[in-house]
């Protein structure tokens, strides 16, 4: 029985050993068992990237270090989205494919005719790569195929991060105004000195400035309100009406902004970009509608309250 036993538990052992080899044969002698790139480029030589689907598509082209669109007046794009989906194209790997025949296109959606996204990746006239995207077998990946085979792979992308139209790569933060120095709007002026706000100006001068004081908390807001402005869209005509003008200075110059609400919308723009943008009303209101008596408050009212806090903390 022992003999038996032995047997048997050799016969296992060169069934292991059998089973491992063929593995390993398979993962060396195929080609498709090995992680292979989706598209060979290097990033940093990519100056235009093109993303269509089957109705749209957007342009993305480089200049100097920033990624513009355009198609949308040359305005710039989110900073590092482009380089981001770059990368993800370059590091993305095909092993096994799901389909190999030309019948199974459609099906999974990456079809000339028939497909989510079509990627294009260029180094000047050069066109260095290009995938169709089309359905996703699971979270954040999607099926492809390269125009010049027929293999369809799954692979770890997402076509979320592909969108084609040209308000999705825009940089909504392009107007904001960064290191405030001095904010002038339309009855009152405030001065940064190191970190406190002051009034300051010809507006000063029907103020008891030594017994009312600038609110602190409501400079900042409107500082950080002017810093931190988000644009929606890029405006389709000019807006008409009077405006409310209000200039800043930084540490790059000097700034005039012009808010204005037209049809129940709300308009922007800035004296250093040709483009009048539409912005939220939140943005709006919390810009436009500060006036000197929000900014000053009594010195006495100011101490009370800082006292209040004191105590409270």
């Amino acid at each position: 029985m022992k003999k038996y036993h032995s047997w048997l538990a050799g016969l296992l052992a060169v069934q292991v050993v059998l089973a491992g080899s063929l593995f390993w044969y398979k993962e060396q002698a195929t080609p498709d068992a090995t992680n292979e790139p989706l598209l060979s480029f290097e990033p940093a030589a990519i100056d235009k990237l093109v993303i269509a689907d089957a109705d749209s598509s957007v342009i993305l082209q480089k200049s100097g270090d920033q990624w513009q669109l355009p198609a949308l007046h040359n305005l710039p794009a989110v900073d590092q989205k482009v380089p981001e989906l770059l990368n993800k194209l370059k590091d993305a790997k095909v092993r096994w494919p799901v389909a190999t025949t030309a019948s199974s296109h459609e099906r999974f959606e990456v079809d000339e005719e028939k497909f989510q996204r079509r990627v294009e990746v260029f180094a000047g006239d050069k066109k260095m790569g290009e995938v169709l995207l089309g359905t996703s077998p699971g979270f954040r990946k999607v099926h492809v195929r390269r125009p010049d085979d027929n293999e369809i792979y799954a692979v770890n992308l997402n076509t979320f991060d592909m969108p084609v139209a040209d308000t999705e790569w825009l940089d909504k933060t392009l107007l904001g105004a960064k290191d405030l120095k001095n904010i002038k709007g339309p009855d009152y002026e405030l001065q940064k000195t190191e970190d406190q706000w002051n009034l300051a100006g010809s507006a000063t001068e029907a103020i008891d400035t030594e017994n009312v004081k600038v609110d602190a908390q409501k400079a900042q807001e409107l500082a950080n309100a002017l810093s931190n402005l988000r644009i929606v869209d890029v405006a389709e005509q000019q807006p008409k009406g009077e405006p409310v003008v209000i200039s800043v200075s930084t540490d790059t110059g000097e700034l005039q902004y012009e808010f204005l609400k037209s049809e129940g919308d709300y308009f922007v723009k800035r004296n250093d970009q040709s483009q009048v943008f539409t912005l939220s009303q939140f943005d709006y209101d919390r810009i436009t509608q500060i006036r000197q008596p929000q900014l000053a408050v009594k010195a006495e009212e100011q101490k009370a309250d800082a006292d209040k806090e004191k105590t409270n903390g």
